[in-house]
């Protein structure tokens, strides 16, 4: 089916909580999510990510319905992928907080040529402090990159990306280091 075609059947769907509670509906959104991203489909994500966020603002979703919300949020992150670049910017550093790991890989859609695009449409005076915000973001990703815990500054901490960077950064410092010096600290590291 095509992205026009889900957006059109989803227009027709009524935001109620006896719709929205419905695994069968939310596997249905999940599946529009899918064929956004597939075929980048930037207006109709945005369009898609307002009105749910709308519905989940009007109903106080997140507070009322924790279990569910939860459930929305492999979609919703999938339609603001799809859209990255035209997201408020305090979305964008979410998103990169929380997803960056399970979408940099992705076949359809380049995460970095998003952001690339977000910054192209920033004015300049702008840019430089988005990235320095973009950078802190990363280094406070929460996303797992392991199983077991990796230890930071003598203790033990949970296997995110956020942390494998601090403990790099410690180790190591910020400035350019060469293969073997990366190698050596992959090899100690625990």
């Amino acid at each position: 089916m095509s992205s026009r075609l889900l957006k059109d059947e989803l227009e027709k769907y009524p935001f109620s909580l006896d719709k929205m509670s419905d695994p069968e509906n939310i596997k249905f959104l999940d599946n529009i999510a899918k064929d956004f991203v597939m075929h980048s489909e930037v207006s109709g994500s945005r369009e898609l990510v307002f009105k749910i966020e709308r519905k989940f603002q009007a109903m106080n979703f997140e507070k009322n319905y924790p279990s569910l919300f939860l459930q929305y949020q492999p979609p919703m992150a999938k339609l603001k992928f799809a859209c990255l670049h035209t997201l408020p910017e305090d979305e964008i550093l979410s998103f990169i907080r929380f997803h960056l790991i399970e979408f940099i890989g992705n076949y359809w859609i380049d995460i970095f040529r998003r952001i690339r695009e977000y910054l192209i449409s920033t004015p300049l005076i702008m840019r430089d402090e988005f990235k320095k915000k973009l950078i802190k973001a990363v280094e406070h990703n929460k996303e797992f990159i392991g199983r077991d815990k990796i230890k930071s500054e003598g203790r033990m901490v949970q296997p995110t990306l956020g942390s494998w960077l601090a403990n790099y950064k410690t180790a190591l410092g910020t400035q350019y280091h060469d293969e073997i010096e990366r190698n050596h600290f992959l090899g100690s590291s625990e």
